[in-house]
Formats: structure tokens, sequence, C-alpha cells
């Protein structure tokens, strides 16, 4: 057989399968795609569709996650970026590798339509406090839904008031 031409290797699919099931996936079906020379697995794990790429020309192994409204492309800098872009939402960082922990999270915050990012100044501001109290009242509907000239007056009492409460 020359370089040129490929043949179709069933070890090369049973071990894939092995692979995926040994890690604990729910393999739904499988293609070869003549062109790329690829055994595509198809598996369904906590609500989304991700797909194993097994390259059969060289042996070589890559994962491949493909999931729905996530983007990746390279920065002028040369790093790899991943956000979550569904039409009608902010798009959202999504941190770490593609399969992780911290990378899943991220994506089910945003499938369910949270951002997994924590408020500026949180772990500063302790609850029951005069502090915790202004903060709360500033990030309330209540507050925000005032005139821009009211919460400018409404903002510099209760910043002269936490500034004298404070020790």
């Amino acid at each position: 057989m020359s370089k040129g031409q490929w043949a179709f290797r069933p070890a090369a699919l049973i071990s894939a399968i092995k692979a995926a099931e040994k890690a604990g996936k729910d393999v739904v079906g499988a293609e070869i795609d003549p062109v790329t020379r690829k055994i595509l697995l198809k598996f369904h794990q906590s609500g989304a569709s991700r797909a194993e790429t097994v390259n059969e020309w060289d042996g070589r192994r890559m994962t491949r996650i493909k999931l729905d409204y996530v983007h990746q492309y390279r920065d002028r800098h040369g790093k790899l970026r991943r956000y979550f872009r569904r039409p009608g939402f902010k798009r959202i960082a999504l941190p770490g590798l593609p399969g992780s922990d911290e990378f899943m999270t991220a994506y089910q915050l945003a499938l369910a339509g949270q951002s997994p990012h924590k408020e500026i100044g949180v772990g500063r501001t302790r609850p029951g406090t005069v502090n915790g109290a202004i903060v709360g009242y500033y990030s309330s509907i209540a507050f925000r839904s005032l005139a821009v000239g009211t919460q400018k007056l409404q903002r510099s009492i209760l910043e002269r008031f936490r500034a004298q409460s404070e020790p």
C-alpha cells in the first residue's frame, strides 16, 4: 500500500470506543471522514454534545470537544481564547481547557444565562455592616431605577454616612 492510500483499521475504532467508555463517556455513534482520515466518536454527556477525534493516518489521538455557542480564536499575542457566544446575550470568557471542571462549570452557568464572574469587591464587604447594606442598596433595582441625578444625590449622602460610620 502506498503512502497516498488510506485503509480503515477496525482496531483503531475499537480502541477509541474502549478509551471513551473507560473515561465514562456514553458513545452514541461513530463516523469516519474519508477526507481527513479521522474517526469521529459522538457521545452525550451532561447536556452538551461532544466529539472525540482519532487521527487514523499516524496513530496520534486528539480530543476535540464541540460545544454549542463556544467560539475560540488566537489573539494577537498568540493566546487561545474561548468565549460563550449565544445570540442575544453578552459573550462570556470561558477559563481553562475544554472539558476541564473549571471550563465545564463556566459553560453550564453560561448555558443557564448566568455569568460565572463574581461581583467586584464581594470579598471585602461583610454582611451585616453599614458597608454591606450600602453596597447591597447600590446593586438593587430600586437604586438603579432612579434617575441619574437622584442616584448621585443619594450616593453622596450614603458615602458621607459610610465614612463617618467606619472605625
